[in-house]
Parts: C-alpha cells; structure tokens; sequence
C-alpha cells in the first residue's frame, strides 16, 4: 500500500492551528515592528529569461546514483571488479563533489542506490566522509535489494532542516496506478522509496521542498507509469505550494534513454507524463538547448563503467516556482592512477580534450555520472 511517513503528516493539523494563530501574531508583530532587513539580490543571468534580479549567493544542487555495492554475486561485469569497487570509489566521489563551490561541495545532494543494513555500510560511510553535512535516509526495507535506500545530504553552513519524511511506493501501488491488475511480477518485487526534506535555505531566507528518489527500470511498463503516477501524487500533496519545489533523482527514463530504441533527441512517454503532472522544469535540458545544442545526446549512464557519454539521459533536476536554472551539466570528473581528478568533459580522439590523458587509462566515481545545477531564486524584473 502507498504510505506517507514522517513527522510533517502526523502533526500536519497541529500546524495547520499553529499556523492561524501565528499568521496572527506575525500580522500584530509586523504593523508595530520596522521592517526586516531584506536578503542581499544580485543580478544572474537566467538560461530562459536573460538577466534578472536574483537573491545572492546562487544554490548548487547535485544528483547521484553511487552505485549499490555488492551487486547480486552471480553478476561478474566491471561493477564488481577493482578498480571500481567501493572503497576505491568512496574517496573518488567525495573528491568530485568537493570540486564544486570552492572546495566545499554542492549545498543540496540526492543520492540513490546508497547501502545500509548490511556491509558495506554506504550510507554510513558517506557520512563519515562528508562531515560538513547533515542527512536523512530512505530505505527499500523489504523484496530485492531491501538493504538499499536514498538519502538527502545538506551542508550545515547554509541549510537548514525544518521537517522530513518519505513515500513508500510498493509493487501493488505501481500496478494498480498504472491501471492494470495488482497481481504480477512476483519475481521482481521491489520497493521504490521517495525522501523529501523541508529545508530552509539562511542566506536566502527561503523555505524550499526537496524531494529525492529512484525509480524503476521498466521491466513492467505498467509498474512505471504507477511509479510516475504516485510520485506525481506524493508531490501534488505537499502542504504549502507556494514554497519553491525541487525534485531529483534517479528516474531511469528522460532524454533518448535506451529503452526507448529510437532516435536522437526523443523523449520517454512515462517522462513526458511526469513533467505534464507535476509542470517541473528539467534544470539540466534548459541549459543544453539554449547554450550548447551541439551537445545533445549528452547521457548520465555509465553501465558497468563503460565511460558512456551519448543517450540515457535520465538522472535529473527538475524545478519549480520562483526557482530558475543559471547553469547546469553532466560532471565527467576522472581519475588517474594515482587518483588525481581530471576534467574530462568532452573526448576526441580517445583522449581527455584539454589534457594528455587517454579516457580509457582514466577511471570513475560511479556508474552514473553526477548531474549538478546552480541555481537563482527570481525576485523581480
């Protein structure tokens, strides 16, 4: 059954009353009160829009699949083998993220296929690793891949948590969303886990809803338009609409995803339905077709480390609101032998452009590529 866990539900009408009553106090408060010192605004430069008035200090957000680590023993390929095993890929990970905003990392991260429960303990080991963040988890909790989960990570120094909880989006629910009988595919029953935060970002001064997940691959068609379905759902029932929304993820369907097996520059049904149902706005796409078109076909999969750069585009930051992208893109980061990171965005002639390096000598973070988006909160023409 769909399920909505976390404080925010249980003392939903608790708050509703607190709020009245605070609406009230606020409205006292501020006729008697000068008006508070509004937060500092700059002018950005939106990809859509051209320049505009933002609040400083833009936010960078990131998604990652970091791979669940051990796959299931009977696979053999790269994903189980050195030099692409966890502790090799721990470190390599939080050196790529720590190559955004100075050195510090990005401010907001979803991460999916994160392991607890069982060794390794990724989860614990990334927050091990980040200890500049505070976190909330996810797990699947029960059928395949139980011990695996989603997990939200914030840096101490600009956010703040204000409430959290998750949607739990079993087989039966996917089914029978997606209109079909909620008997089937008993061989495959997995769990898909939504985390959401209600975070306040301080230099902002602005609440913002986050929410992370996974969804499934489409071994049944019918199970992943109930997935988009319930997430839309779960979106559509957050409390306050006016907060700005942003959803992350791994969706598994997007730009020329494979499983899709046709031409360049198509865009998945079950896609197309997710950004009709919930009108977010792909962070990623918007740079891609107005600042660099010749670039389509850019991908985040990376099966079994294969360094894959076209098609599959299906790892995502998706926005709404007053929220609006000013720059975004695929982090190729890579690693020598010696694990010193490498840009290598762009490959010709099997080589890194800009470096000596040859892609194939170079080795990676995951088997996803981290997508990454700054963004500007809009206050007026």
């Amino acid at each position: 059954m769909f399920r909505e866990h976390g404080s925010g539900r249980a003392h939903r009408q608790a708050n509703a009353r607190a709020r009245v009553i605070r609406t009230c106090l606020l409205g006292l408060a501020a006729a008697f009160a000068a008006p508070p010192h509004a937060p500092a605004q700059e002018l950005c430069r939106v990809a859509s829009i051209g320049p505009i008035m933002c609040r400083a200090n833009a936010l960078t957000v990131m998604t990652l699949n970091v791979q669940v680590y051990p796959l299931d023993p009977a696979w053999k390929g790269e994903d189980n083998a050195p030099p692409h095993r966890w502790p090799e890929r721990l470190p390599r990970i939080v050196q790529m993220l720590m190559r955004h905003e100075g050195g510090r990392g990005p401010h907001v991260i979803g991460m999916q296929e994160v392991r607890l429960g069982r060794h390794p303990q990724q989860y614990h080991d990334l927050v091990a690793a980040l200890p500049d963040y505070a976190s909330v988890y996810s797990e699947r909790g029960e059928g395949m891949q139980r011990h695996e989960g989603v997990a939200l990570f914030w840096r101490r120094d600009r956010i703040e948590l204000i409430d959290h909880g998750e949607m739990i989006m079993d087989q039966r629910d996917r089914r029978e969303a997606g209109g079909c009988s909620a008997v089937g595919d008993r061989a495959y029953p997995i769990r898909r886990p939504v985390v959401w935060a209600l975070l306040r970002d301080v230099l902002w001064d602005q609440r913002l809803y986050v929410y992370n997940t996974h969804l499934g691959t489409g071994r049944s068609e019918c199970q992943f338009t109930g997935s988009v379905v319930l997430l839309a759902n779960g979106i559509a029932r957050r409390p306050d609409h006016t907060i700005p929304l942003i959803v992350m993820g791994d969706f598994n369907v997007g730009k020329n995803a494979k499983r899709i097996g046709t031409e360049e520059n198509t865009f998945h049904l079950e896609y197309q339905r997710l950004t009709a149902l919930t009108g977010l706005e792909n962070t990623y796409l918007e740079i891609q077709d107005i600042h660099r078109p010749h670039e389509t076909g850019y991908g985040s999969g990376n099966s079994q480390y294969t360094n894959e750069r076209t098609g599959n585009l299906i790892d995502h930051i998706l926005i709404s609101g007053p929220l609006r992208v000013q720059d975004a893109d695929v982090d190729r980061t890579m690693f020598t032998r010696d694990e010193q990171p490498v840009e290598c965005r762009t490959i010709r002639d099997g080589r890194c452009v800009g470096t000596a390096h040859r892609a194939t000598d170079l080795r990676m973070y995951s088997d996803h590529w981290g997508v990454w988006a700054r963004l500007g909160l809009v206050t007026g023409r």
